[in-house]
């Protein structure tokens, strides 16, 4: 059984896919388990999530219909070990310390959700940041729901 357990929900993304199973597998935090949904793809998306799981134990592949994002994302609940979980869209990439640093915040503030901030990187090299203010925050399950309302610059509000 693995701490934290990253579900990536695939459809048609062969040529990100690489990238973002790489920037998984490469986590300065190694127990992790990484589960692959591959919600049907048409091109080769499903054959490189194969390809992963044969190189590196940590990675399990579902192949499904086309039940889309949700779905896949549902499917990849029902599968998790860990004591924690995140998902990671199939055509993002997320730094080496993510996991590393969201696993610690979890564990020093006892945390049920941690999030973080996040950047788009477009085709041409333009960025843009969200939640670039660095702030650590506690919140009961009532407050994060009038929190979502007024603030939607976290990442895991996207």
């Amino acid at each position: 059984m693995a701490e934290v357990s990253v579900i990536v929900p695939v459809y048609q993304v062969e040529q990100y896919l690489r990238q973002c199973l790489n920037s998984i597998l490469n986590q300065t935090f190694k127990d992790i388990e990484v589960i692959l949904v591959d919600d049907g793809s048409k091109d080769n998306s499903g054959k490189i999530c194969d390809e992963y799981a044969l190189k590196d134990n940590r990675v399990k592949v579902i192949h499904t219909t086309n039940i889309r994002a949700a779905g896949a994302r549902n499917i990849g609940l029902d599968n998790v070990t860990g004591n924690y979980f995140m998902f990671v869209d199939s055509d993002d990439y997320i730094s080496e310390l993510m996991v590393e640093k969201l696993y610690e915040k979890a564990q020093e503030t006892d945390s049920d959700i941690v999030c973080c901030n996040f950047e788009y990187f477009w085709e041409n090299n333009e960025k843009d940041s969200y939640s670039t203010k660095q702030r650590s925050e506690v919140l009961s399950s009532s407050e994060i729901f009038n929190h979502r309302k007024n603030e939607r610059n976290y990442g895991f509000w996207t």
